[in-house]
């Protein structure tokens, strides 16, 4: 509980900070208080995922760190403020390096929300944790990495100087190449909880895709997706260490007629992932609906176009492996069906329909939340 405390500190730390060298200092705290999560059980798997779960931080915060320190004494970042519209100077001579630097630093904080090629530790670290923490990790602290982003892009930088650039391009490449392969790998994964955690990795990538397009659709639906992929993933997480933990089965081909056992858990499962899927009436479809209008907007074609088809095929391949799940669980024949009822108890279940019932609340009703959103991205030019 103590470094859970800690972490969620830390998060609101990296949420409040106003310039980036306070920024990384709450980033790397963030890190080393989450690592006891994945740490969690001692086993020697656990060690293993943990010491992955912290090299890649490390890296990833340290190539953030470059950048700053490449800026360090300079006129225009060193611990000044985050400035809407960006703070950054450059001329012809200086922009190929600034560009490089800024693309160091981007990757680096992407590692954080699983984006490729720095994406490998999330399957391993979500499954050795304890559900309750691999949800803390998806929900919260994969965010940070998108909020770093957005601190670089659009506090530090400014989208003009990165608009048709080739680090707006590559990052974008690597965000759709990732939305894709992350839902691939989700669609063919058989152990539950490592298929929610691939999940992840596409999910998270929809926000970096949504804030590259340097839009302001896309921006929308990059924030709204980090709302509504948390709300999301804490309840597919916690659904399925209730099943583990019920049940004590851990493979999706095991969940055949659970459905009769456990009908709270694999409803809220069920209903969670529509979210995903980005079914109408749902917050997911809100989110992807402007990150598709965003990518169909923005000022590059091409990658535009594969953008939107990535998003449709991810959706597609998410209903794909949620719906496999439900219908093994839900609909099987009578005769496999299980009625001894080990169903989640209503402290587990009330947080989770919370949770749940926010998806659908807000996607029918998003005019507030959209009313705040839409103030964030005019307070940065858009």
């Amino acid at each position: 509980m103590g470094f859970y405390l800690m972490a969620l500190g830390a998060v609101i730390g990296v949420s409040c900070a106003d310039n980036p060298f306070t920024f990384y200092t709450f980033f790397e705290m963030m890190s080393l208080t989450s690592f006891v999560f994945v740490l969690n059980n001692q086993s020697r798997n656990s060690i293993a995922a943990a010491k992955k779960y912290i090299y890649y931080s490390i890296f990833g915060a340290l190539c953030g760190l470059v950048a700053i320190m490449a800026y360090y004494g300079s006129d225009h970042i060193i611990l000044k403020r985050f400035v809407a519209g960006g703070t950054l100077v450059t001329t012809d001579a200086t922009l190929p390096l600034e560009l490089v630097i800024i693309f160091i630093a981007i990757i680096g904080f992407s590692c954080k929300a699983g984006m490729f090629p720095l994406h490998s530790w999330i399957p391993y670290a979500y499954v050795q944790s304890p559900a309750p923490a691999s949800a803390v990790l998806s929900g919260a602290i994969a965010k940070t990495g998108v909020l770093a982003i957005i601190r670089i892009v659009y506090f530090v930088v400014g989208e003009e100087i990165l608009m048709g650039t080739w680090v707006q391009f590559a990052v974008l490449a690597l965000s759709i190449t990732t939305i894709f392969m992350g839902s691939m790998m989700a669609y063919k994964e058989k152990l539950f909880q490592r298929r929610v955690a691939y999940s992840s990795v596409s999910q998270v990538s929809y926000a970096v895709f949504g804030v590259m397009t340097l839009s302001a659709l896309g921006l929308a639906g990059a924030i709204l997706q980090i709302i509504f992929h948390a709300l999301s993933k804490n309840v597919l997480f916690l659904t399925s260490g209730a099943v583990t933990y019920k049940t004590g089965r851990a493979y999706v081909g095991e969940f055949t007629g659970l459905g009769k056992a456990m009908p709270k858990t694999f409803a809220l499962f069920t209903l969670a992932g529509m979210s995903l899927a980005g079914v109408p009436l749902t917050g997911g479809f809100i989110s992807k609906y402007y990150l598709a209008q965003g990518a169909l907007t923005a000022n590059f074609s091409v990658l535009g176009k594969i953008g939107f088809a990535a998003i449709m095929i991810s959706a597609l391949l998410t209903a794909g492996y949620i719906w496999s799940v439900s219908s093994k669980a839900l609909f099987a024949h009578k005769d496999l069906e299980i009625t001894e009822n080990c169903d989640i108890s209503v402290t587990m279940f009330v947080p989770m329909l919370i949770l749940t019932a926010l998806i659908f609340v807000i996607g029918v009703y998003p005019s507030a939340v959209m009313d705040i959103i839409n103030g964030i991205v005019a307070s940065v030019g858009l």
